[in-house]
């Protein structure tokens, strides 16, 4: 039980972020990039969208190999590292490696094994027990959005970085 609800923690962070990206948009459109329209900061989104379900291909067999405190630990430590280098970012170029890439590629690692273990635990009711996990991620969506709560730009970012990334280390760590 304790498996699914940290599982269930991990997709909630992970996907949340993902899904609300267009809090992010909106607050690199205005503050960060007010030179890029809104279809090119877009790009960040739908580039680190791309690499959370790309990455899966090579996590999956990384995890079946049994490695998957490998991949929490690296995919955390790749989302914690691009959150903060678009902290310092001041360019297009380096928001998209750092949100994107950086972030989608580590979001990609993070993903596959919180779902396929909830899988390897449950017997009965699989389906179930997948589902409600899965449904982390539409509730992590309702979080509130961060950039709005704050005027301030400085600390709005470090609690973006606090929000969704410190909180789900937790998590992390006490599901490996």
């Amino acid at each position: 039980m304790l498996l699914f609800f940290f599982a269930d923690r991990v997709l909630t962070e992970n996907r949340g972020a993902i899904n609300s990206f267009g809090v992010f948009q909106s607050y690199y459109k205005e503050t960060l990039l007010p030179n890029h329209s809104a279809s090119s900061i877009s790009w960040i989104g739908t580039t680190q969208g791309f690499l959370l379900f790309v990455v899966g291909i090579f996590a999956g067999p990384i995890f079946d190999l049994g490695y998957m405190r490998t991949l929490i630990s690296v995919g955390t430590f790749l989302v914690v590292f691009g959150l903060m280098m678009v902290s310092i970012s001041t360019q297009y170029y380096q928001v998209f490696l750092a949100h994107g890439v950086v972030v989608g590629i580590g979001c990609g690692c993070i993903y596959l094994p919180s779902i396929a273990i909830v899988a390897t635990y449950f017997t009965s009711r699989r389906a179930l027990a997948t589902g409600i996990t899965a449904a982390g991620g539409s509730i992590g969506k309702c979080s509130p959005p961060t950039p709005c709560i704050f005027n301030d730009s400085k600390r709005s970012q470090v609690f973006v970085v606090h929000l969704h990334v410190v909180y789900p280390l937790s998590p992390c760590k006490a599901a490996c």
